[in-house]
């Protein structure tokens, strides 16, 4: 049976959640590598509170 599911709507949003997955780990990297010398960037903290409380919710 046919389905009324939007493929393309699908492969759309998970390239895009694959990007913002990639955008996080890369902060996390950052800041765990900061936090290891001690001394974390509070440029970098703001950065990231700033981009992840920003983010427009996936819609379902």
């Amino acid at each position: 049976a046919p389905s009324e599911v939007d493929v393309e709507a699908l492969r759309h949003e998970n390239e895009q959640l694959k990007k913002k997955v990639d955008e996080l780990q890369s902060q996390l990297d950052e800041l765990n590598s900061s936090k290891k010398d001690g001394v974390v960037d509070p440029s970098v903290a703001a950065d990231t509170l700033v981009a992840t409380s920003t983010n427009e919710e996936v819609k379902a």
